[in-house]
Parts: C-alpha cells; structure tokens; sequence
C-alpha cells in the first residue's frame, strides 16, 4: 500500500509499518466498522432525513479509519533508487535453413520493406541473399554496423545457436552450416546460464526461421521464462507465406533383387500450390533416365502414393536417383530427389518342394519350378512315390542328384534357399521314417533353418497340411493358428474368389499385374468376375482358425468367416530373420489350365521371389555382413555386424572377424577393421562417420591370397538436409512463443527497432531506505493530526446537534 510522490533517482511514499494483512483489513476490520456506524446511527431518532443520517454514518467511520490508520504505525518512506540496464540475449539461428534463399514472389510488401531495412537499391533480387546474408545487411551492414553501436551502449549478449549454443563477438563471423535446430533446447540452455539467472533481463530476442527440427519443442521449454516474467521476442527470418513446392517425401524398394526381377519403387509425393498438375517421375542411373511414368498430382497437400516398375538388365549394386521432374516456380528442387541402392543379382534360387503325393497343385507347381531354369534350381520330393522312382529335379545342373529322403543334416538342408512343403505327411517314410522322434528332429531343423534366414511356405491340403503340424516345431513357424477341429473338404461348389485386403493390394507377392497406368487392375484380377483375364475361382481351402498376431493377412475369403472374422486365405510373416508364406487354398492350377502360364507363373514367381529375399541379401551363407543403417548423417555412428558360421553352418566362435573399409575419394584407402565377439556368431564394430561419401565393406576372405569380396555392402555418409525440406518461415512458433511471454513478434524489416527498444531497457534498483514517522516529532506531518482528527469529530458533533440526533 504505497502512494509514490513522484521523483527521478529518489522515490517518497506513505507506508503502514504495523498493518496486518491485507485480507484481515478488507475482511475483517473495514466490515466491522461499516457494520458498528450502520447499526449505531439506525437506533437514533426517527424523523432524521435519510441524507444526514448517510453523512453522519460516513463522518464517524472517517473517524474509525483514521485511528486504525494511526494505529499502523503510519511513516513516510523515502527510497534511493539506482536505474541499471537490463540484460539483453540475441540468439542468431545458424542452422543450414538460414542457408536458403527466398525469392519472396508472393510477398512484394515485405521484399520491398526488407530492401529498406538493408538499404538495398529498389528492385535488387532478394534471391541472391540467404537468409543470414538479410540479417547482415540489416544488423550488421554499413560503416558503424548497428549491432555494434547497440552493444557498446547497452548490455547486449550474442550467442549462435543450431546444433550448439556458443557466445560470439560479431554476426558477421558466423555460417549457416549447423546440420540441426535445437531450437528448444537452446532456450532451455541459456535460461540456465548463470549471468542470465543472475541478471535483470530485458528479453531474449531470438533471430530464426522458427524451425525445431532436434530436441524438445520450443513449447515445452518456455514456462520456465513465463515464470520469471522474461519476455521472449521473436524476429522472423524467410518468408511466411507458403511456398510453391513438391516434395519427394518416401521411397520404399526391396534391397535385393535378380536380374530382370521387376522392382517396384512404392513413391509418395506430396505438393503445395501445384493441384491437378501433371508431372514426371524418373529413374535415374548414373545421370541418365532409365525409366519415366507420367503422373497427375492430387487436390490435397497429403501424401500421394505412387508406383514405379522397372526390371534391371544387369547385375552390380546399383544407385538410383528417383526424382519428380521439377515445375517452373518451386522454391527450392532440393527435396525432389531421393538416392536410393539396390543390390541385383544374377543367381538362381535354389527350391526344395516337398510333397505326399502327386495333387494337381504339385504338378502345375513342379512343372513351373523345374522348366524355370534361368530363375531357379528346384528338387522336388514326392513322399508317397514307390522306391526308385526318379524324383524330378531341374534339368541339367551338375551334380544335383534326385533326391531319396528328407535331407536331414543342416549342410544338406542349408543348401536350399526355400523350402515349400505342399499336403505333408511328417511321418512318411521318406521324410521321418515313420519316426516320431526323428519327425520333430527333421522339423526342428526346418525352424533353424527359417530362423537363420531361409524361406519356407506351406501349401494347404485336404489331408494333412496344417493339421498334421499342430503342437510340432512347425507350429511356431506357421503364421497361422492351426484349428484342430477343421473337417476335411471345405469351399463352395460355386466357386468362390479372394478379396485382397489393404496390406494385399499392394504386396509384391499379390502382385500380377503391374499396368501402370490402370493400378486398380490387379485387384479386379483377384476379386472381380467380370474382368477380362481375372483368376479362376478356387474350390477349396483350409479353415485355419485365424492369422497370428503380427502376420499379413494378404486375402480373405469372400463369403465365408468364423468367429474371428473372414477366413484368411493368404498370410506372410516372418519367424527369426526368414519370411514364411501360407495359401490356405491348392486352386491355383486351375489358373494354368484354364487360362494359360502367365497368371500362375507370376504368383509363384512372386512367391519364391519373397521367400527368397532374406537369403538373396544375406548372399554367402557362412558369412553375411550388415550395418545398421544404408544412409548416415555426418558425425553418426556406424555400426557393422558380421554374422558369421563355421563349415558346419554354426555360429562361430573365435573371437574375431576380419573386415575391409573402403573409405570414400579416389584413393580409395582400406582399412582392415576387427570386429570382436559379442556373442557366438555374431561379430561387432562401430566408428563415426566424419567424412562425407560411400564407404564400401566386406568379409575378408578364409583364403588369404583369394581377392573375393564375401558379402559385399556399401552405405552413404551426407551431409543432413533435414533443414532445407521445408524452408518455411514457421511464423505460428514464434508468435505462440512470443504471445505466452509477454514479447513482441516481427519480421526482419522491424529487427532494428525491436532490438533498439528491448536493449535500452532500464530496471531500478532500490538501494537505501529511510523511514519518518508521523508521530516523531521531527515529522511535519504531526501538527497536523490532531487538527484533522478534531475537525472530523466538531463537524459530526454539530451536524448531530443541528438535527437532535441522538
């Protein structure tokens, strides 16, 4: 309670020195007088008029609050008061966004204004200056740059912030190279600085795009400033309309394919400004285009999905440039373009297809896998055939024997890259031998084999395939739960079909027509009836119970369902590191009979196609070398893992592995790193990427004078683009920042003014204090006291006389 009497370096104010709190004054001590002086004039004599007894009232509580004021202790306050500046914080972003250059075609008012502030000759391209060049200009261009002159007479503090926060002299001396905006942390940072802690702060003026692109959002870090009243502002540099862009936003490829495979490039594309707009994708090798797709661009600012199909001619690892054509008035062609690596081989995949007896499902399958040999190396093992029937195998392969028996040995049964088991009967003599213990041996054995990386995949029968597999190693293997209670037969006498479901339309392995420019095509294949050249309809198929959790169900009955739901018809999965297939139906034959090779080769080929994948990128099957990611940023870590196996395909256990880096540039320069043991097997060696470009890596080889390169791989170490994606100026970040702080928002044309007037700034600071009391004698208040208190008593005693009131 404090009346300020006005003063430059001296203040003077009357203060209560023994008044009680507040609240016991206006709830306690203010009622109870009003209350006393009501009550006392509303027993005295009738007749009185109301306005003099109102008088009355209000003289005597004067009275009473005149004493309670003199019972404070009231005294005059006199404060010296020494004015300091206040602390000002500029933080500069010199992130690689700073780097970019807006053209600001869609904003002339505020280009115009920033040639002003830069004092720029009117029409000067705007677009020749990045957007720490403007700041510059602005803050830090002519003879006595103004930063400078502000610096000298106030107490100014500059930092630099991106990836870390660092106090620098001048902004001149500063690069926008930083890879990240820390945005968040950086204020987190410097409001936990000790002269910031320490100080009066004026305000913390931060200089940036408004981007965050690492570490907490600014958000989540500002209530610490609210809570000590420091106001944030924001000066925001770029342009804050949106900006005419598209953007190659994801590319999702399989890694390893073989020659003449089609590989399918699942793009998504994302525009702003340019809706309706046709535009062209390409596929670049080595500069030139390989491939192109004519596309039309959506409505909305969502991703778009599309699809590129293209078949390598050659093997090799090869990078590719998928890149959407730029259009004339984007604002940047920095993220139309994607590299991505894809190793093609030229091998065969070797099958093992294993049967009771012979369905037709075996034999249209048999016949595709043995005539595909420029694809496949395929034996086949027909159970139930008598003792010396020749068992088919594809023709002419050296020393590939017909087989007798299940091979039975991890050597022999490693050798295959896919194992397809057709309507098995696990306690057949050729393959357990009618042994229960030599069945579960056999089996446990496939289930390692899957584990470390082989395919395998089950073709439903009517006599044993699932149900002879139910509470058998291979059950864990399945991706389907297997119902025991499932009566043989099934299906419909009319026929029924698939119905893909959203993970199947756009599987490789359900993939049969690859029309690029009708995608809806495939799915009419499997579902409609009515489509030219769609699938037969099947007749059969095995009522599992449901998919597991975490399979993909590719297709669903049509019709029928169970308590689960629809039946599923086609499942994949993986178990360990090998993709496992299951068809619940053994129709496809019928697709070869009635309508010829194409549709049934292609399913198959897809098929053993994705089984193979794992085995195909693992290459040598003793030796498999991987890093934990394809693309680095400069300064990650890298991480190799060699995945290694003794002769009898077990892990090994010596305590090193021997490897080759190649590191990039043209002297190409070999290092030959250990990687050690972290468990039998698997060998581990990590280091940073400091140098930009591709490093090459592979197994050395057992035979120290052989120059094969064992498992192969290369990676790519860049510097981050994270920050020149989407260069908008994000202006809701820094008004929102500014807003919850009490701090003022503007655009770099106003930067000089904001930071003029929060680094003249001022606090006071009170230094001495003295006390006179009213009732000292020296206090010239003290003759007074009395006087005022009579004279409010004399008039209320007169004006009581005057109306006889009491």
């Amino acid at each position: 309670m404090t009346w300020l009497l006005e003063s430059e370096v001296v203040s003077e104010g009357l203060v209560f020195r023994s008044a009680p709190p507040m609240w016991v004054i206006f709830l306690v001590i203010l009622p109870a007088l009003f209350a006393f002086c009501a009550l006392f004039y509303r027993l005295g004599r009738e007749g009185v008029p109301g306005l003099v007894r109102h008088g009355l009232t209000l003289l005597r509580i004067a009275v009473l609050v005149f004493v309670a004021m003199l019972l404070m202790d009231p005294a005059v306050q006199t404060t010296v008061v020494e004015r300091k500046p206040t602390l000002t914080v500029v933080l500069l972003d010199v992130s690689a966004s700073m780097d970019h250059r807006d053209g600001y075609e869609t904003n002339p008012a505020l280009a115009e204004a920033l040639r002003g502030a830069g004092q720029l000759p009117p029409g000067t391209p705007l677009e020749t200056f990045s957007r720490l060049d403007l700041v510059k200009k602005i803050l830090d261009g002519g003879d006595v740059p103004f930063l400078e002159k502000l610096g000298e007479e106030n107490r100014l503090r500059l930092y630099s912030f991106g990836e870390r926060l660092q106090g620098i002299a001048s902004i001149g001396e500063v690069e926008a190279r930083d890879r990240v905006t820390t945005l968040g942390t950086t204020l987190q940072r410097i409001l936990d600085e000790p002269e910031v802690k320490s100080s009066s702060v004026g305000g913390i003026v931060l200089i940036t795009d408004g981007k965050n692109t690492s570490g907490p959002p600014p958000e989540d870090i500002i209530d610490v400033a609210v809570r000590r009243k420091i106001p944030v502002h924001c000066i925001g540099v770029g342009d804050p309309r949106a900006l005419k862009d598209i953007e190659l936003s994801s590319v999702l490829h399989s890694s390893v394919v073989l020659v003449e495979d089609t590989v399918s490039l699942d793009l998504k594309v994302r525009q702003r400004g340019f809706p309706g707009q046709n535009v062209t994708l390409q596929l670049l090798e080595n500069g030139n285009v390989i491939h192109r797709q004519r596309v039309t661009l959506a409505d909305t600012e969502a991703d778009q999905p599309f699809r590129m199909l293209y078949p390598p001619l050659s093997e090799g690892r090869k990078r590719w440039t998928v890149r959407v054509e730029p259009l004339p008035g984007e604002h940047t062609k920095d993220n139309n373009s994607r590299e991505i690596e894809i190793l093609v081989k030229d091998e065969k995949i070797k099958v093992l297809y294993v049967e009771s007896f012979p369905r037709w499902e075996y034999r249209g399958l048999k016949d595709f896998l043995i005539r595909a040999d420029d694809a496949f190396v395929c034996q086949c093992l027909l159970l139930e055939a008598d003792h010396g029937f020749p068992q088919e195998t594809t023709y002419g392969v050296r020393d590939l024997q017909p087989l007798q028996e299940f091979p039975a040995t991890r050597e022999d049964l490693f050798w295959y890259d896919v194992i397809i088991f057709g309507d098995v009967d696990p306690m057949s003599d050729k393959f357990s031998g009618a042994d229960p213990e030599k069945a579960r041996a056999i089996m446990n054995l496939v289930k390692e084999f899957v584990g470390e990386g082989g395919g395998f995949a089950m073709v439903a029968g009517d006599r044993f395939s699932p149900r002879a597999f139910k509470d058998t190693p291979l059950q864990d293997v399945l991706p389907i739960l297997i119902d025991p209670t499932e009566q043989a037969g099934g299906g419909d006498q009319l026929g029924f079909r698939c119905k893909l479901t959203p993970l199947g339309v756009n599987h490789p392995v359900t993939r049969i027509d690859d029309d690029e420019r009708d995608p809806g095509r495939n799915r009419r294949i499997w579902e409609d009836r009515n489509e030219p050249g769609g699938l037969e309809e099947n007749y059969w198929f095995s009522r599992v119970k449901k998919a597991k959790p975490g399979a993909m169900v590719l297709a669903i009955h049509e019709n029928e369902r169970n308590a689960h739901g629809p039946y599923p018809l086609l499942v994949a999965s993986t178990y360990g590191e090998g993709p496992v297939f299951f068809t619940a139906f053994d129709d496809t034959w019928r697709w070869f009979a009635w309508q010829g090779p194409f549709t049934h080769h292609r399913f198959w080929g897809n098929v053993v196609r994705h089984l193979a994948r794992a085995r195909l990128f693992q290459g040598n099957k003793r030796f498999r070398l991987v890093s934990n990611r394809s693309a680095y940023q400069q300064g990650d870590l890298i991480t190799l893992t060699a995945h290694v196996k003794d002769r009898t395909f077990r892990p090994a256990d010596k305590p090193e592995q021997e490897v080759v880096l190649e590191h990039p540039g043209s002297s190409g320069q070999r290092e030959n790193l250990r990687l050690r043991r972290v468990q039998d097997g698997v060998f581990e060696h990590s280091f940073h990427g400091t140098v930009t470009g591709d490093y090459h890596a592979w197994i050395q080889p057992e035979d120290a004078l052989s120059d094969d390169k064992i498992s192969p791989i290369s990676f790519r170490v860049a510097v981050s683009d994270i920050e020149r994606r989407e260069p908008v100026l994000a202006e809701p970040t820094l008004k929102t920042l500014a807003a919850r702080t009490s701090g003022t928002y503007t655009t770099l044309e106003g930067a000089q003014a904001l930071l003029e007037d929060v680094a003249t700034g001022t606090v006071e600071i009170p230094r001495q204090r003295r006390f006179t009391h009213l009732r000292d004698d020296k206090s010239p208040w003290l003759r007074w006291l009395p006087v005022v208190f009579l004279a409010l008593l004399t008039i209320e005693w007169i004006v009581r006389k005057r109306f006889r009131y009491l």
